[in-house]
């Protein structure tokens, strides 16, 4: 895993440097002594100048081919702006190909609401690209159809009025609500030989317009979703927020019956370019599963106060102790509660309140700003807070451990904090709790993350409230081996040893059933 990172990561930075050019100078709109690699957005900005001034000569674009229609190819890259590009012979492309455009001496015009370059110069596949589908509803593309156009987008919950075949299309008058002055179409190739249902739970595509018809032109039966699909952790957070630059790595399956393990790493918007590359493990637990529960863990998993702290590995055995003879076991856990050293005898106090299995063994509260994460008995909900909060909820807790507030009512509770290796803890109304272990401090892996960007990305998976927890150089993270019973780290929170096991005083464990 830790490999892979420093792999890909060692791919990433040589396309990078490879493919790096000079910055885009706005103030110097046509650089003629040197070839340039411009974005589409800079292409727009150019046209708001002056629509009737060509381009350099020495300019071109990269993007991604979006789609392909009988006369030219629909392309995007990561400024957020698409372009149809007419060529004569648009069959050669394949959507998600990597096309270079050289651009000299053509203008940017606008027809039926789309960015169009109708005379570029060459056209060359150079590698594959990257799409990502925007999530819209019928209201943005009324409101602005032109910021829309030639890019892939998807829509939900989608029922049809009615269908007809024209021009080697089946397609599909989209039911609507809204009174806008546009028909809006999902437009299906006659060669996928697909007869879509006449109620879908998504489509995706590319947007076209013409003469007030909005279509979304379908590439693959795959961009047709009959049955509601989970989304990916990833998926979610790229639909959901602005944290990601450009994906990296993402994988996600399932390791238990109720939870989900994502080991995600991707280029952030940082203005630091030394500081973009962030990786993380979530594991999404759903309660729901009788299968599966949460439970705080601790040294012997006894009640505090405690004169020991424990590796994380130690304190899942000690858990798993008190499970000889059921069918339970600890899966996985990460870094909990905060935690100080108090002296004569040497006693590690934590900061919040710990109930275990609707126990209170502790409630006291060590500074003001120490608040809690808490489950309610009988699966019932959730609750953050501080000292107020826990004095009203305490006897309707089954599990609570220490941290702090960066999600409450599912808005951002903004904690200002440079970037480290960081644990986290949030829920979501459908009783899914998201367990997050961000990697940090080894900067070929990742170099941490904030307790905002942290809000983001869980808010961005649905969560309504979350905290994080004890960091730095106690993250840690911690997944059992199904061969041989061994719990592994697989968190990196130390500049340079990648198997850095700290000993910790708090922690979550996810406890499933031995199936």
């Amino acid at each position: 895993m830790k490999r892979l990172y420093v792999y890909i990561f060692t791919l990433f930075g040589l396309t990078f440097s490879a493919c790096k050019q000079e910055g885009f100078q706005k103030a110097d709109q046509n650089p003629s002594d040197y070839d340039k690699l411009v974005q589409i957005a800079d292409l727009v900005y150019l046209y708001e100048q002056n629509n009737e001034k060509q381009f350099a000569k020495s300019l071109y674009i990269e993007g991604t081919v979006n789609g392909t229609d009988r006369s030219s190819i629909h392309i995007q890259d990561n400024s957020d702006f698409a372009v149809r590009v007419f060529v004569p012979n648009p069959s050669a492309f394949a959507v998600g190909e990597l096309v270079r455009i050289a651009v000299g001496e053509e203008r940017l015009e606008v027809e039926n609401s789309h960015f169009v370059l109708r005379d570029p110069g060459e056209v060359t596949v150079v590698g594959n690209g990257f799409i990502t589908a925007s999530q819209v509803t019928l209201d943005d593309l009324s409101a602005n159809i032109s910021r829309f156009t030639s890019k892939v987008v998807s829509l939900s919950e989608l029922d049809f009025a009615e269908k007809e075949d024209r021009d080697g299309l089946t397609t599909y008058l989209i039911e609507q609500e809204i009174t806008s002055g546009l028909k809006f179409w999902v437009t299906i190739p006659e060669e996928l030989e697909y007869d879509m249902p006449m109620s879908i739970s998504s489509a995706k595509g590319y947007i076209t317009y013409e003469s007030g018809n909005v279509y979304l032109n379908v590439r693959d039966v795959d961009d047709i979703q009959e049955i509601y699909v989970e989304p990916t952790m990833m998926e979610k957070v790229l639909q959901n927020s602005s944290l990601v630059k450009t994906v990296v790595q993402s994988t996600e399956r399932e390791i238990a019956p109720g939870v989900k393990m994502a080991e995600i790493a991707y280029m952030n918007n940082d203005t630091d370019p030394a500081k973009q590359l962030v990786s993380c493990t979530v594991f999404e637990v759903d309660l729901n599963n009788p299968k599966v529960k949460l439970e705080p863990g601790n040294p012997n998993d006894a009640a505090p106060p405690y004169n020991v702290i424990q590796t994380l590995a130690v304190m899942a055995g000690h858990k798993n102790t008190t499970y000889a003879g059921t069918d339970w076991r600890v899966l996985a856990a990460i870094t909990g509660d905060f935690y100080v050293t108090a002296s004569s005898p040497t006693t590690y106090i934590l900061n919040g309140p710990l109930v275990k299995n609707g126990q209170i063994l502790k409630s006291d509260f060590y500074n003001t700003t120490d608040q809690f994460f808490g489950i309610k008995k009988d699966n019932k909900g959730f609750v953050v807070g501080g000292r107020t909060e826990f004095d009203v909820e305490k006897n309707n807790l089954e599990q609570a451990v220490g941290g702090r507030i960066i999600l409450r009512d599912g808005a951002f509770v903004s904690v200002p904090a440079a970037r480290e290796p960081r644990p986290s803890i949030g829920y979501t109304t459908r009783n899914k709790v998201y367990l997050f272990v961000g990697n940090g401090r080894y900067t070929s892996i990742s170099n941490g993350f904030s307790p905002d960007e942290m809000a983001e990305f869980l808010k961005a998976l649905g969560c309504e409230g979350a905290v994080y927890m004890n960091g730095g150089g106690a993250t840690v993270g911690v997944l059992e081996d199904p061969n041989n019973g061994a719990y592994n780290v697989f968190s990196v929170s130390h500049a340079s040893n990648l198997n850095h096991n700290p000993s910790i005083a708090s922690s979550w464990m996810i406890v499933t059933d031995r199936e």
